[in-house]
């Protein structure tokens, strides 16, 4: 008799478990759109943190090209002088004298040695 008791109650009562464990339609509904809620919660987070950041890469780009606009003008500045030095009669004359300074014997400062310098020359 338990057996036979077990073989009929038993189904109704795992069938009653079953149906009491089980989500109702509507529960499972509201489950999956507080989960997608979520989730375009999440990614609205993360889309403001990327804006962030390429905001921050932009700033940092900004000050960069400000950086090396201000090194450039100072290289042209530096090269607009060193041009104007060297074009100046001061240094053309310098530049002449170093040039022509191997090409010429140089005249010793010992006394004995002036007459050898001129028979030379």
């Amino acid at each position: 008799m338990e057996a036979v008791a077990e073989l009929y109650v038993a189904p109704e009562i795992s069938e009653a478990m079953a149906s009491a464990d089980m989500p109702s339609a509507e529960s499972v509904k509201a489950k999956e759109l507080e989960l997608r809620k979520r989730e375009i919660a999440l990614r609205e987070i993360e889309l403001r943190e990327r804006r962030a950041e390429r905001v921050a890469q932009e700033i940092r780009w900004e000050e960069e090209m400000e950086l090396r606009r201000a090194e450039y003008k100072h290289l042209q500045k530096i090269d607009a002088e060193q041009a104007e030095q060297e074009s100046s009669l001061a240094a053309r004359t310098k530049k002449f004298a170093d040039s022509v300074e191997h090409v010429f014997i140089k005249m010793s400062d010992d006394l004995a040695e002036l007459p050898m310098f001129f028979c030379w020359c």
